[in-house]
């Protein structure tokens, strides 16, 4: 697994909120009503990241010598997995709120 590139995060980001505004574009143009995200998204995706950096604070303090203990192999590559697919679905998510 490679790391997350920004010109990725960049490009869902842009895709994101391309597909949102046509949809919002789509949705005007049949006279119903747009989708207006709700501030609970804002809330939940901050929540989500809290969530990632909590569960990689111990896999960062062990890689810089701070902890005396080793963490669980297994524990680290599925909160790896974790921020790399909320990184990607976060940048999605956020560019369709924007669109």
């Amino acid at each position: 697994m490679r790391r997350t590139s920004i010109p990725l995060i960049l490009a869902l980001l842009l895709a994101g909120a391309v597909v949102g505004w046509l949809g919002q574009l789509a949705l005007s143009a049949s006279s119903s009503p747009t989708l207006t995200p709700p501030i609970t998204l804002v809330v939940a995706l901050f929540g989500i990241a809290a969530i990632v950096v909590s569960l990689g604070w111990p896999i960062r303090q062990m890689l810089h010598g701070k902890r005396n203990h080793p963490v669980d192999p297994f524990f680290a590559m599925r909160v790896l997995v974790f921020a790399k697919a909320t990184s990607l679905t976060g940048a999605l998510l956020t560019g369709a709120a924007a669109g």
